[in-house]
């Protein structure tokens, strides 16, 4: 067998490994995004309910629309895209009672957790 067939079943079964392991890792990410979506889903949605109930339409669309945007997370960027959104909930002027604003709190904890573990990378030092 010659050299160059050598290298080529080589670098095949490591060009496999990678594949296999690159799909191991999506797997584990997607599984992330599910659990993280059932985390956040019914927090954002009680949020949305709160402001219905507190007859603040537009907090509570702007929740339920953060809702709907996290339903539709299918990868890391979308997810980010969410918590972009979601960063901005100071800036819309509403006014949070104090189960909202602790309802606020706790979302906005757990996405910064959550964007604090998908960024994390465990290879470099500071």
């Amino acid at each position: 067998m010659s050299e160059l067939v050598k290298w080529g079943k080589q670098w095949a079964a490591v060009a496999g490994r990678v594949i296999m392991s690159t799909a191991a890792s999506n797997e584990v990410v997607l599984d992330a995004l599910d659990a993280i979506k059932a985390e956040m889903a019914p927090r954002l949605d009680a949020l949305a309910e709160h402001f219905e109930d507190m007859q603040d339409p537009r907090a509570a669309a702007f929740f339920t629309g953060i809702s709907a945007s996290l339903a539709a997370v299918e990868e890391e960027a979308d997810l980010l895209e969410v918590f972009f959104a979601l960063s901005t909930t100071a800036f819309q002027g509403f006014s949070f009672d104090p189960i909202a604003a602790a309802g606020v709190d706790e979302v906005l904890a757990y996405a910064e957790q959550v964007s604090h573990a998908f960024t994390a990378d465990s290879g470099s030092a500071h």
